[in-house]
């Protein structure tokens, strides 16, 4: 059957993700800062290009980003996380 496959790594992920929240958090240590709003700026490099080549006849075409660097900032608050680059 050919999904077998796919339940039984599907079953092994979940496993897998059930057993490692299990682990205990040592307060002394590990300071939770879920109800506070986290903030970052950050930079970030692109580096993602798409080709398509011409058949005969037709040129290449390749597209780039303008900049290859950006700048953001960012704010995490839980489960919510909003990113904004440029």
């Amino acid at each position: 059957m050919p999904g077998t496959k796919n339940i039984s790594f599907l079953l092994g992920l979940l496993t897998i993700g059930y057993f490692s929240y299990a682990q205990m958090r040592d307060t002394t240590y590990i300071e939770s800062y879920e109800k506070m709003l986290t903030t970052r700026v950050y930079f970030s490099q692109k580096y993602t290009s798409f080709a398509l080549e011409g058949s005969q006849g037709f040129r290449e075409l390749n597209y780039r980003p303008n900049t290859n660097l950006s700048f953001g900032i960012g704010a995490t608050y839980r489960a919510l996380t909003f990113n904004m680059g440029y």
